[in-house]
């Protein structure tokens, strides 16, 4: 047969090209495949979605967060059950470390059928830091001139007033102004959850109010004051977290130049007043540069095998004395 004439088509013969969108995909809704007001607002809903799971990958990615895990296992004895431990606990040394389960009825400690924790001190260091004495009335006009000058950028109520809540009408901006803005400054680092924390309190309250009224002598003679403040480390978790903090209650004397001093003793009103009346004298004994230079940590690996009834993991440092959060 001839060929067709140029120009000319065929009977029943569309270009495929032709067809319109409707009639190439009959089984797509309409709004995916022509133009309407519904099929552009799911567009910009797409995009506002991906832009957003985008932000929250990328938040994630740049973030660091701590995270403490548990293994438990199965035992094939009834009623029992093996706890496996694996963590690193920063700023506490082994020998002050004991790991509990705590029974959640009776509130005491779970008696365990079989016992296997190895503990070993890891990194820091457990020397004192030296540091050379030196004071001089151009350091004292240097810190007065920074007291004034804090108290009017910041005030003074801000900077004397406890970290004990995040909704508490103050700023809270600047932990270092509060520490340079004092000559010595006593500090409770504490979390509500703690029960130590809530045993503390009353004792803690006691000692300020004391603290208020009353002035210590440095080496030099002069008179210093020492301001008590309550630091929330659940409100303020990021600053606990660059001070080092992973017990508490946990109670450092700081000087005005970032040196700091922990009291590890057992707590009582006058014991805590005897270490700060002796600390305050010193120069360079006892106290540290940063929180690292305190002490090691201590690397727990091991198991327990205890009961299983409904209980508490817990980290206690000393005899019973500051609880301590998750690594």
């Amino acid at each position: 047969a001839a060929p067709p004439p140029s120009g000319v088509c065929r009977r029943g013969v569309v270009p495929a090209a032709m067809l319109p969108a409707s009639l190439s995909a009959k089984w797509l809704p309409r709004d995916f495949v022509e133009a309407s007001q519904t099929g552009g607002f799911l567009t910009v809903l797409a995009y506002a979605v991906m832009f957003i799971v985008f932000i929250l990958e990328l938040k994630s990615y740049f973030s660091t967060s701590m995270r403490s895990s548990l293994l438990l296992d199965h035992d094939s004895g009834r009623g029992q059950m093996q706890v496996n431990v694996d963590f690193d606990m920063l700023g506490v040394d082994c020998r002050n470390l004991n790991v509990l389960v705590i029974d959640q009825e009776r509130n005491e400690p779970v008696k365990s059928f079989a016992r296997e924790l190895r503990l070993r001190s890891i990194g820091g260091t457990a020397e004192t830091s030296v540091h050379t004495y030196k004071s001089t009335e151009n350091e004292e006009e240097e810190h007065e001139q920074l007291h004034k000058q804090l108290e009017q950028t910041d005030g003074a109520a801000e900077l004397d007033s406890d970290w004990a809540d995040s909704h508490d009408g103050f700023k809270h901006k600047s932990f270092d102004h509060v520490i340079q803005f004092h000559d010595f400054i006593l500090i409770n680092f504490f979390a509500g959850w703690c029960v130590h924390c809530q045993q503390f309190a009353p004792m803690w309250n006691e000692l300020a109010q004391k603290l208020n009224a009353t002035t210590f002598e440095d080496r030099d003679g002069q008179q210093r004051k020492v301001t008590a403040i309550k630091m929330n480390c659940v409100d303020f978790q990021g600053t606990c977290r660059e001070q080092g903090i992973a017990a508490f209650p946990t109670i450092r004397l700081y000087q005005s130049n970032g040196k700091l001093a922990v009291f590890k003793e057992h707590r009582s009103i006058e014991k805590i007043t005897s270490w700060i009346e002796m600390t305050v004298r010193m120069t360079s004994y006892g106290w540290n540069s940063h929180h690292s230079e305190l002490h090691p940590g201590c690397s727990v690996r091991g198991y327990l095998k205890i009961p299983r009834v409904p209980g508490r993991l817990e980290f206690m440092a000393g005899g019973g004395g500051p609880k301590l959060q998750p690594p």
